[in-house]
């Protein structure tokens, strides 16, 4: 009696798709979260790297780098938080929601 239900094959392909989406939708969406994580990585290195440059150039961290700095990593960081911008700080400090952008004082070797 048993043996008549395994040779009956309809259904099975609905089954094996309910067990292996999930792990496709999974892998999917990771990849596309890797994604924003990476190009926000990209993103403060570049400014990081453009800010240190033009820093040197003039011989100090001045308001407007920092500003331009500020203004960079607003429009091209994934804006799904929408964090704050601190680029007055005169020390580093941790915050979940805010960019701080901090270097010697604004005022300090001119």
């Amino acid at each position: 009696m048993a043996l008549r239900f395994l040779k009956y094959e309809r259904g099975n392909s609905l089954i094996e798709a309910l067990l292996v989406l999930p792990l496709f939708l999974m892998l999917f969406f990771l990849l596309i979260e890797i994604d924003f994580v990476v190009c926000d990585w990209a993103a403060v290195n570049y400014a990081t790297a453009s800010a240190a440059a033009k820093a040197s150039s003039e011989g100090r961290f001045s308001e407007s780098i920092r500003q331009e700095t500020s203004s960079y990593l607003k429009q091209w960081t994934a804006n799904g938080k929408d964090p704050g911008v601190d680029f007055l700080a005169g020390a580093p400090y941790y915050s979940s929601d805010t960019l701080v952008i901090w270097g010697t004082p604004a005022g300090m070797n001119e």
